[in-house]
């Protein structure tokens, strides 16, 4: 998984992350990103295809209130369902969220 950025502030809101999948798109209408934060906890974040363009081969999540509510690696990867019953995962990926003090170089 790529991401537009492998580092965010922890609490950030209504910036997009944007994940290229390497993969395509076209035959899945239905996508989503499956995230295990820090914590342990499992969450299914939104997601849409970046530009409304499944050929693209990325998809774009806006962070919302309380997804990024800790600090530490959140592992991430693409669900895609074709509507069939058939789900797809992308590879996975980390995301790291630190708190606005910690050193940047840890």
């Amino acid at each position: 998984m790529a991401t537009s950025t492998n580092r965010v502030i922890e609490g950030t809101t209504l910036e997009d992350l944007e994940i290229d999948t390497k993969i395509d798109l076209t035959p899945y209408p239905t996508v989503s990103l499956s995230v295990r934060k820090p914590d342990r906890t499992e969450e299914t974040w939104s997601a849409t295809f970046l530009n409304s363009d499944p050929t693209s081969q990325i998809l774009v999540h806006t962070f919302q209130p309380g997804d990024l509510d800790q600090a530490g690696d959140f592992l991430i990867h693409a669900k895609l369902e074709d509507g069939t019953g058939v789900v797809r995962y992308s590879s996975m990926g980390v995301l790291r969220c630190v708190a606005l003090f910690d050193n940047p170089n840890s």
